[in-house]
């Protein structure tokens, strides 16, 4: 399966505060924050003197909020100008169509203050920026996923100290070669189907086949072929194919094939 999608080439965290922000609201019972975003024509990026590895970017960020009072009024406004200046790797990619973007989580620090019929309060935010560019990803399946996860109760917690909590996690972590680890239970459930599974070579077994397409056929009663399913090859070679239960008591047929290799079953 193949998937366009934005790849993240790097990524850096950040924190800031913002103070006593107006509001011509009281009675406010709840403040709801949105995705930040960069400021037009704010984005500014300078090369570093004796370095070119790296970039100085600078630009200004705005979060959009929501306030809602007791009695049900409801004021949309925007943060101030949040500036930003910091250092990313260039990575010499001058000529491909790389895009800057940012991610926020912002929370209310403190208590919101009233005098008179106007409000004050002030928040926190985290924000990731990130060098990101469209690529093509090839991901080998089998299946759809054959089980959920159990639903996790909603536990209720503060924090009182903003700069010691750890920063929140925006993806998943990632490790050298571009693997993706995602910790996971994993449940074992009885199945009746047959698994096929083998190793491709090349003609004489002179090394292995990668990214080859695995196809399985049966013959149907027009002595026709009636398409399975299909897999890939892996670096070794190596492919699995799951075969339902109900293809019990057929003939199967394995088709190979890859660029110019010729197709064997």
């Amino acid at each position: 399966m193949c998937i366009d999608c934005d790849r993240v080439f790097y990524q850096c965290s950040n924190k800031a505060n913002v103070l006593d922000i107006e509001i011509p609201l009281n009675n406010i019972e709840k403040i709801r924050f949105k995705q930040g975003f960069i400021v037009d024509g704010t984005l500014r990026i300078y090369d570093i003197d004796d370095d070119p590895n790296y970039k100085n970017v600078m630009f200004e960020i705005k979060i959009p909020f929501e306030a809602r009072s007791k009695d049900g009024t409801i004021y949309k406004g925007v943060s101030p100008n949040i500036k930003q200046n910091i250092v990313i790797i260039d990575g010499k990619y001058e000529e491909l169509q790389f895009k800057l973007e940012i991610d926020t989580r912002s929370y209310v620090l403190g208590d919101i203050t009233t005098i008179e019929n106007e409000s004050y309060f002030s928040f926190e935010t985290c924000i990731t920026i990130s060098i990101v560019k469209k690529v093509q990803i090839l991901i080998p399946y089998l299946e759809y996923f054959p089980e959920f996860d159990p639903c996790l109760e909603f536990k209720d917690y503060i924090c009182d100290e903003f700069y010691k909590k750890p920063f929140p996690q925006f993806y998943p972590p990632q490790y050298k070669k571009g693997y993706i680890w995602i910790r996971k239970d994993i449940g074992v459930r009885k199945i009746d189907d047959v698994i096929i599974h083998g190793q491709i070579y090349k003609n004489g077994k002179n090394g292995f086949v990668e990214g080859a397409i695995v196809e399985a056929f049966c013959t149907d009663e027009e002595e026709k072929f009636e398409y399975i399913n299909h897999t890939y090859s892996n670096k070794d070679g190596y492919y699995m194919l799951n075969i339902p239960s109900k293809f019990e008591g057929k003939v199967i047929t394995i088709m190979v094939s890859k660029g110019s290799i010729s197709p064997s079953g």
